[in-house]
């Protein structure tokens, strides 16, 4: 089972029951640790064919998508995937629409388990996607005149994600600045993905100047790139 799916059930029965800070502790205390080292086996197990599938399926189909995050910091630094990365990100443009992408992404096998909109989808989105336990995280991007712009999506400080989509309608938003790139081609893992033909800038202004230097302490809140706005993502999950 899939950590994502052992975490929503979770949650969605601790919610139900009114005792979310007693299964919070004991997710913490015993089964995080076994669903963590679960997914990492399933990764090393799975994700070289996980990345060819994805490869074949998007070059066949005409469909941009290029390594991000941690994915493009492993092509990058490791020539790999990073040690502590247990999923593949891809970035994918938010003007190309997402339902050419999951009609492909289902034919080929994957399964669709989650996605944020803003703004019903037109302003921002994630998707999640999984095969064969090696879940596929793409983070559209919206292209604006001087920028790129990619969102993720978090719980309010003190709240888990259904007591702030109760609180707010949603989840908070955080907003990443790119500075505008063309894609090139190339070969990770033998399989065929785009890159930024800067991915030296973009990797930059995500992790900051030393991005080359490991840092398993590293978190999304620390990128130099990301604001606050004031959006709300709705959450759908898909499986349970």
């Amino acid at each position: 089972m899939n950590i994502y799916k052992i975490r929503e059930q979770l949650i969605g029965v601790s919610n139900k029951l009114g005792i979310y800070s007693f299964s919070r502790t004991i997710w913490q205390k015993v089964f995080k640790g076994f669903a963590l080292n679960h997914q990492a086996k399933l990764f090393h197990e799975n994700a070289a064919n996980t990345l060819q599938t994805l490869s074949k399926a998007l070059m066949d189909n005409n469909i941009q998508s290029w390594l991000v995050y941690g994915t493009l910091l492993g092509y990058a630094r490791e020539k790999d995937f990073i040690s502590h990365d247990y999923d593949i990100d891809l970035g994918v443009f938010l003007e190309d629409g997402n339902k050419r992408l999951e009609d492909v992404l289902i034919k080929h096998g994957f399964t669709k388990v989650r996605e944020y909109r803003i703004d019903d989808g037109e302003y921002g989105m994630e998707q999640t996607y999984e095969l064969n336990g090696v879940t596929v995280d793409f983070f559209y991007t919206r292209k604006e005149e001087n920028e790129y712009l990619a969102h993720t999506f978090y719980s309010d400080k003190g709240l888990n994600m259904n007591q702030t989509i109760d609180k707010y309608g949603g989840l908070l938003v955080t907003e990443f600045s790119f500075t505008p790139f063309a894609l090139q081609r190339v070969l990770f893992k033998d399989a065929v993905f785009y890159v930024p033909q800067n991915y030296d800038l973009y990797l930059k202004e995500y992790y900051g100047d030393d991005y080359m230097t490991p840092n398993s302490n590293w978190r999304t809140d620390m990128a130099g790139n990301g604001r606050g706005v004031s959006k709300i993502g709705v959450r759908t999950v898909f499986i349970m």
